[in-house]
């Protein structure tokens, strides 16, 4: 039991135990786990199956987010909070578990720069505002000099691809797709309405991409070396990108962004004239 505030005063407990902070939380998505332990790893009590950074969350218990969480497993871990990713989830959790006391947060950033945001919104929720305030300025100063860097490159046209069966992409409206701007390329189907819509094979060669990302692994890459008509396949510039800085839109996004920026810029380099 947490004390009262006249307890507070004369046995003077540390502020964290007198707020009303959540102290134990469990995350169903490894983005959440990434941006809780940046702030208070300590207060993870739980993980979905996929988080595996930091190597502190390793040996936690894991709780599924598919389709649903169990309202039984939830429970067992006595949580205050359960971080999920999107508001449509968020509102579902909610319903089942706000009559036990536990709240549910939802952390969906739509571009690399809402991470910075989910991080101060977070530090609020955790009472540790001034370490949130300093890890999302940093976090933005490192996107911003990317950014900068490569602003007057030279546009080359980029195809992303993040499923091989179906096809499937990003569009301006992912943060990977914002990334790629931000890179200096030119994403070759920006401009679909769908985050990540579906694509065919003829429209990505009607566009000819001069470098091509997948994250779908090797084979999809040695798919892609049949289609010689490519500049990308011409110029060498297929590139196997799968990583979790990349992935996340996380504490660690510049890191993957970074990553994908010197691909592009390799891309860049190697244009046949």
């Amino acid at each position: 039991m947490k004390p009262g505030w006249l307890g507070c005063l004369l046995l003077l407990v540390p502020a964290l135990a007198c707020a009303d902070y959540p102290r134990r939380i469990v995350s169903l998505y490894p983005h959440a786990t990434e941006l809780v332990a940046v702030l208070d790893a300590s207060r993870l009590v739980a993980v979905d199956g996929a988080s595996n950074f930091p190597p502190q969350v390793r040996h936690l218990p894991r709780v599924s987010a598919y389709p649903e969480p169990s309202t039984e497993a939830l429970l067992a871990l006595r949580p205050d909070l359960v971080i999920t990713w999107t508001s449509r989830q968020q509102a579902r959790l909610a319903a089942r578990l706000n009559r036990y006391g536990i709240k549910v947060l939802a952390i969906e950033p739509q571009t690399p720069a809402g991470v910075a945001d989910e991080i101060r919104k977070l530090g609020k929720l955790l009472g540790v505002d001034e370490g949130a305030q300093a890890l999302a300025s940093g976090y933005e100063q490192r996107l911003a000099g990317l950014k900068q860097r490569y602003q007057f490159a030279e546009r080359i046209r980029v195809f992303v691809e993040v499923s091989e069966k179906p096809l499937m992409t990003v569009s301006g409206r992912s943060f990977l797709g914002k990334m790629v701007e931000d890179c200096g390329g030119e994403n070759i189907f920006a401009s679909q309405p769908a985050a990540a819509p579906l694509v065919s094979l003829e429209a990505v060669l009607v566009h000819r991409p001069e470098i091509i990302v997948t994250t779908s692994g090797q084979a999809s890459l040695a798919q892609w070396q049949r289609y010689r008509q490519l500049p990308a396949v011409q110029n060498g510039q297929l590139h196997l990108l799968g990583n979790d800085e990349l992935m996340r839109p996380g504490p660690r996004l510049p890191e993957g962004m970074e990553m994908l920026c010197r691909l592009i810029d390799r891309a860049r380099s190697a244009k046949m004239p």
